[in-house]
């Protein structure tokens, strides 16, 4: 009995030293739960007060706004002369623009764009029936003096023409208006410029040169030949491959 006695005392002693141990603790923790409560109920009454004094001030300014607009300031005299003149100017602009429409303004003709010609850069050297048209057939002359020489183009290793300068030359001479003179000494033979005809009065006059060179005396006047060869593979790449302007068959150099 004791025994039991002294297990009891030991457990009340326990539960005790238990019981005080944990009390900061429940104590701090319904402290805070307190302070919480206390906290939201604070800020409740804070909210309420800031939304009261909001509307307060949102209704106060409305109300100025309101007197704002309907009141009526005064106007000095300075004030209404100006906005008399105003008036008068505004008036005197609609009287003006209304005067305008109604006047029937007559259209002015258009004038056709003319395109300037360009002119021919190539003075003319020499004329059919010089002096060296029956001498000189290497440097281009076949019976009468061609429309290429007329104007100085020249093959050959003694006083020929470098090659830029000829495919120059033979550029302007398809895409330009020809003088005159050559109309006149030639006919229309070589159309218009940028034309298939004048493209194959051109390349049909450069084989021809070729074949006769060849059939007269191919080995002496070879240098005159290859820059024939040249220049008439030129106007076939430029004019008859890129520019499209073909016709059949591309004149021969070979005599037959």
């Amino acid at each position: 009995m004791a025994i039991f006695l002294d297990y009891i005392f030991r457990l009340v002693i326990l539960f005790a030293i238990i019981w005080l141990c944990s009390y900061p603790f429940l104590k701090d923790s319904s402290l805070s739960k307190r302070d919480t409560e206390e906290k939201k109920r604070l800020r409740a009454i804070s909210d309420t007060e800031q939304e009261k004094r909001l509307r307060a001030v949102s209704s106060e300014l409305s109300l100025k706004n309101k007197n704002i607009k309907t009141s009526k300031v005064p106007q000095s005299p300075e004030d209404k002369n100006l906005s008399e003149k105003v008036k008068n100017i505004k008036a005197q602009n609609e009287e003006i623009i209304k005067n305008y429409n109604s006047q029937k303004i007559a259209p002015v003709p258009e004038q056709s764009e003319q395109i300037p010609k360009k002119v021919w850069p190539w003075p003319v050297i020499e004329m059919p029936g010089g002096t060296n048209s029956n001498n000189d057939f290497g440097n281009g002359y076949w019976e009468e003096i061609s429309p290429l020489k007329m104007f100085g183009y020249t093959v050959g290793k003694t006083s020929g023409w470098p090659a830029a300068k000829r495919k120059r030359f033979l550029r302007d001479f398809m895409g330009y208006d020809l003088p005159a003179t050559v109309e006149k000494i030639y006919g229309k033979k070589y159309g218009d410029p940028s034309s298939l005809e004048r493209l194959k009065a051109v390349a049909n006059l450069i084989s021809s040169l070729i074949i006769a060179a060849k059939r007269r005396n191919g080995s002496s006047m070879k240098y005159a030949i290859q820059d024939w060869t040249d220049d008439l593979n030129f106007l076939k790449t430029a004019f008859y491959e890129e520019q499209g302007l073909k016709f059949y068959p591309w004149p021969s150099t070979e005599p037959k």
